[in-house]
């Protein structure tokens, strides 16, 4: 039977890493895999021996591979399951790295969940973003998102995107913070519910704008009779957002 020398054992700058110069072959080994088969210079290793540790160098560098990915954000046990298989792992080691990481509780969908659902009302998102996270990391442990929870969210979100539009028409301004508050994942009965509950106010940078429109409907239209040109202008700016009273009354002085 072969014998293959370990011809030198290097401390590597990076933290419980050695390398190995096996048969002219270099092996980058942790400090656990040193210990567990004494790995020194001088020691001869069969070839069933070498094998044995070259399979466990393979598990600890996917493992290592694992604990970078996952060292920038939780990761789901799904995710890592994928990420396990675009690094070509078998079935064996993906199932005895997931074993490993969950002992190490460096797997917990459940702690994950609940980390989501903080961070959705935190960047006050709403249940339903909270459930699309979920599903894009194939996490089945859903949290309450409460009633009391969304319905505080909402009003801080109305909160910090309500002068956003300020000098765009009322109806506009209802109609966009509407579809934001829809698109950020809230229910539709409590966005349109504290949508109504909220006073819009005419303002002078409103009003200027609608004068400016008025003053362009009125050059576009000109050739129409008074009675077509007020409907066509009444229309035009109804569907830019602005009320028939508001309309008429700024409509009076051209």
């Amino acid at each position: 039977m072969s014998l293959n020398k370990i011809e030198t054992v290097k401390k590597l700058n990076k933290k419980g890493m050695y390398e190995l110069t096996i048969n002219n072959v270099s092996y980058n080994v942790t400090e656990d895999l040193i210990v567990k088969y004494t790995l020194i210079k001088g020691k001869e290793l069969s070839e069933n021996e070498l094998d044995l540790i070259k399979i466990e160098i393979a598990n600890e560098n996917l493992l290592l591979k694992v604990y970078n990915y996952i060292s920038y954000q939780f990761r789901s046990e799904y995710e890592i399951i994928k990420h396990l298989e675009e690094l070509n792992a078998t079935d064996i080691q993906i199932n005895d790295i997931i074993i490993k990481l969950k002992s190490l509780n460096m797997i917990d969908d459940d702690n994950l969940s609940k980390s989501l659902l903080n961070n959705c009302i935190t960047q006050l998102k709403g249940p339903k973003a909270y459930k699309n996270k979920l599903y894009e990391r194939k996490i089945d442990i859903i949290h309450e998102y409460s009633e009391e929870e969304q319905i505080e969210t909402i009003k801080k979100a109305i909160e910090k995107n309500i002068d956003k539009n300020i000098e765009l028409p009322v109806l506009k301004q209802k109609s966009l913070l509407m579809h934001k508050l829809l698109r950020d994942g809230f229910d539709e009965e409590y966005v349109y519910r504290l949508i109504n509950q909220i006073e819009f106010v005419e303002t002078d940078e409103q009003i200027e704008r609608l004068k400016q429109e008025l003053n362009k409907l009125q050059i576009k239209y000109s050739k129409y009779s008074d009675y077509e040109k007020k409907n066509k202008i009444i229309n035009s700016l109804m569907l830019k957002g602005y009320s028939y009273n508001q309309i008429n009354r700024y409509l009076i002085n051209f």
